[in-house]
Parts: C-alpha cells; sequence; structure tokens
C-alpha cells in the first residue's frame, strides 16, 4: 500500500513538471515578443528563473525517463517535449545571453523546421 502511495506521488509528480515544462517551452515565444520592451530587471528574473528551476526541472524529468519512471503516456509527452526543446533550445539561448539580434532568424528557422513535420 505504501508502495502505490509512492508511485502515484512520483506518477502526479511527473504529471506536473511535463505540464509545467510544456508550458514553459510552449511559451517561449511570448517572452520573444516582449523581451524589447522588458526591463533589466524582468529580464533577470527570466534568466534566474529559466536557469534554475526550469533547467532543474527538465534535468529532474530527463532523469525519470532514463530511469524507466515514465508511463507510456508520459513517455510520449516526454519525447515531444524533448523535440520543442531542441527547436526552441536556441531561441532560449539567444534570450539568456540577451542577443535580440538573433531571435527573429531562429524564429523563422523554429517556426520552419515545426512546418515540415
Amino acid at each position: 500500500m505504501a508502495q502505490q502511495a509512492v508511485d502515484q506521488q512520483l506518477y502526479e509528480r511527473i504529471e506536473q513538471t511535463l505540464d509545467y515544462q510544456w508550458g514553459q517551452w510552449g511559451d517561449l515565444s511570448w517572452w520573444v515578443e516582449r523581451w524589447p520592451e522588458m526591463d533589466m530587471i524582468d529580464k533577470e528574473v527570466f534568466q534566474i528563473e529559466w536557469s534554475g528551476i526550469t533547467e532543474y526541472r527538465l534535468t529532474e524529468l530527463q532523469r525519470w525517463a532514463k530511469e524507466g519512471l515514465l508511463t507510456p503516456e508520459q513517455s510520449t509527452r516526454y519525447n515531444e517535449l524533448a523535440r520543442l526543446v531542441d527547436e526552441r533550445r536556441p531561441v532560449l539561448q539567444a534570450l539568456l545571453n540577451d542577443d535580440t539580434a538573433a531571435i527573429p532568424a531562429l524564429l523563422v528557422s523554429s517556426n520552419h523546421e515545426r512546418d515540415r513535420e
């Protein structure tokens, strides 16, 4: 019974982490659109959140996947998320480096990749 409770807690944590990651990576274009108008404090908060919380939780999710702890449905969602992360990682890096000149070209490339699928 205790093992089932642990399994359910882990299942729910994985679900929450998948939802969080999909939200973060899926909303990246929202940040791109607002980046030029954001002040330095908002940009710093963004950078701290992504460098700390978001990346940590992504690493945690990757570990769970590697350990085979995801359900088949979670594995499917995780694999789709991994493709999205690969596609959008250059855009994130441009934001983290405050390299706004590179972002438009990266977005076009990212949208082109998605259109090919």
